[in-house]
């Protein structure tokens, strides 16, 4: 389901991570960067959701949230005509093996293969969430799906472009062990506005 903000939610205050995070969310951000794109053009976005409200107005959503305490929020986009958009020097940087399995997909695309490219993006935003499940639950955290969370709250409340949408939102609780939430640290990184993180987008 695509979410298109409306211009009053396209607010230059909401971030793309937040930019206090926790250290076990930077590690997971980490090892779900791992995935890659397809071609190299970015198809798929990991946003995390800290902040105590935002959080507890997304899971306020769910038919029952009486079970569920999040130390964080994970919302997977995907965006599913990546491909069309321009990307400058993309053809520049990429080797040789690269541009030939580009141009093998392109051919496909122009021999009437409609769902190829969101059949890629669909599966490298499947493999980002398994790259974030398993790398939550070794650092010790409850991970659960929440399948019938209201989507187009979620899109309001993180300002998903109407260029993406969403497909996964986990709820990443506290330790399995019942160790104390590891401490917020302050990394110092920027916060990234609307518009930056769409930038990013087409790098």
């Amino acid at each position: 389901m695509s979410v298109e903000p409306s211009a009053h939610e396209l607010r230059k205050d909401w971030i793309h991570p937040p930019s206090a995070v926790l250290e076990d969310v930077h590690a997971i951000e980490e090892a779900v960067s791992m995935v890659g794109y397809d071609h190299g053009i970015a198809n798929w976005q990991l946003v995390f959701v800290t902040d105590h409200l935002r959080k507890q107005k997304i899971l306020a959503s769910l038919s029952d949230h009486s079970g569920f305490h999040a130390d964080a929020l994970a919302v997977l986009c995907v965006n599913p005509e990546a491909w069309n958009s321009p990307h400058p020097n993309l053809w520049e940087k990429a080797e040789f093996e690269a541009r030939s399995h580009y141009l093998d997909d392109m051919f496909e695309i122009g021999r009437g293969n409609k769902t190829l490219q969101r059949d890629r993006a669909m599966r490298s935003v499947g493999m980002a969430a398994g790259a974030l499940c398993s790398k939550a639950q070794s650092l010790g955290y409850v991970v659960d799906h929440l399948h019938d969370v209201d989507i187009s709250l979620v899109g309001r409340e993180i300002g998903v472009p109407a260029s993406h949408q969403i497909e996964y939102v986990f709820c990443l609780g506290h330790h399995s062990n019942h160790i104390a939430p590891t401490s917020i640290a302050q990394r110092g990184r920027k916060c990234v506005s609307l518009e930056q993180f769409s930038e990013q987008l087409l790098d």
